[in-house]
């Protein structure tokens, strides 16, 4: 009799376990899916806001050419001072 108290008991607190894990898991599913619907938001503002790839090697090559100008003013007036 003893024996068979001791089952339900551990069976009960063994169900009692298996309830608050599934609800614990279903409580992390829905917290997956409010973060994913955010990350998607934050995704979509990132796009709008920041630079694309397309305007930022444009502008790095603006940029390079911009340099390369500048070295070749600075090539020419080196080579006016050394010619004087």
């Amino acid at each position: 009799m003893i024996i068979g108290f001791m089952s339900c008991i551990i069976q009960a607190a063994f169900w009692l376990w298996i309830k608050t894990s599934i609800s614990k898991v279903e409580g992390l599913y829905k917290r997956i899916e409010k973060d994913k619907e955010a990350f998607v938001e934050f995704k979509l503002l990132v796009a709008d806001n920041y630079v694309k790839q397309v305007h930022l090697d444009a502008h790095m090559e603006r940029f390079d050419k911009t340099l390369d100008e500048i070295k070749s003013i600075v090539t020419k007036l080196s080579e006016r001072r050394n010619a004087e």
